[in-house]
């Protein structure tokens, strides 16, 4: 039902009031007019106020605080964070009031299942928080999972193949083909393409992945899972993913060493990685491969100290070569 019939749905019920014409009309005086005017301008904006605030429930769906008890997480719609990630958003809602509320649907029996916010309620649960500010929807399955799936999109950081976990349970529910999924979200088909792809990867492949969402973008799997069509070549597609995983070849290496076929793990160059010890504790990891050098810190403001650093040195190199 629609917006529109919904409020309509509110005045389906009222009939018109007959008047009476009154056989004369008395001379109303000019303060009398004036109240007149006055009480009808006040019960005009009573019912702008009246299908506003209605509006806004349609729109919004109703607030309300819920039992950390009483919430229902799908499982699969949670957006997964790192551990420093998650422990940014704990230390935030620590010391801060829930700025946007979760949102929810009714699952019977005084129960919610949660659409959007499952890492604000982890977090709450762990804080030992009883309730939580909630947004009320009433949604079917479709809507939903359409729901869940766009709050996470609008995430920059979350992995391809989780995007592909979304849509894959949306096309379960709806039935809806790739063209149809493109037109209901407003993304291109040639990326729902791409995304669904990894469903043809091998299912240890997949397995793979989904332990390490970061690893293999939607490009490297359909270019994976193409080649993989050759059963052949199944077994070396994944060798090339447990590879990129360990850091030992990069998306593009994988790709170009699948379609050559493979070579031995005795004839792969293994990347020599090297800890940066501060005393007996790591400070940092440097992984070459070929011409890049990545370094990992063990925190994010580490990395943003030693980033300055870095660049002012590959400024005086830069300058040296002149």
């Amino acid at each position: 039902m629609s917006i529109y019939d919904k409020l309509g749905a509110k005045t389906a019920g009222i009939k018109a009031r007959a008047v009476e014409k009154p056989a004369e009309r008395p001379i109303k005086t000019a303060p009398s007019a004036h109240w007149d005017a006055t009480e009808r301008m006040h019960q005009a904006e009573q019912k702008v106020t009246e299908l506003q605030t209605e509006l806004g429930k349609v729109m919004k769906g109703a607030q309300a605080k819920l039992k950390l008890s009483d919430l229902i997480e799908v499982e699969g719609r949670r957006r997964k964070l790192t551990s420093e990630e998650f422990n940014e958003l704990k230390s935030n809602l620590e010391k801060h009031p829930l700025v946007t509320p979760i949102t929810v649907r009714s699952a019977g029996d005084g129960k919610f299942e949660i659409i959007s916010g499952h890492n604000r309620v982890a977090v709450y649960r762990e804080l030992g928080k009883a309730d939580i500010l909630a947004v009320v929807q009433d949604f079917d399955d479709s809507a939903s999972e359409l729901s869940a799936l766009f709050a996470n999109l609008l995430h920059p950081t979350l992995p391809d193949v989780q995007k592909f976990a979304a849509f894959k349970r949306l096309q379960e529910i709806t039935g809806k083909n790739q063209k149809e999924l493109a037109e209901a979200s407003g993304i291109t088909a040639m990326s729902i393409t791409r995304l669904m792809s990894y469903d043809k990867l091998p299912s240890e492949a997949l397995a793979l992945i989904n332990d390490n969402p970061d690893k293999i973008g939607g490009t490297a799997a359909l270019q994976l899972a193409t080649i993989a069509k050759d059963q052949s070549k199944v077994n070396i597609v994944v060798y090339a993913i447990t590879e990129v995983i360990a850091g030992h070849m990069t998306q593009a290496e994988a790709v170009v060493y699948v379609k050559n076929g493979g070579n031995s793990v005795a004839q792969k160059p293994k990347v020599q990685r090297r800890d940066i010890q501060s005393g007996k504790k790591k400070y940092c990891t440097m992984i070459p491969s070929q011409q890049s050098l990545r370094i990992d810190f063990k925190t994010v403001e580490e990395r943003i100290e030693m980033e300055q650093t870095i660049e002012i040195v590959l400024k005086k190199r830069a300058d040296d070569l002149k």
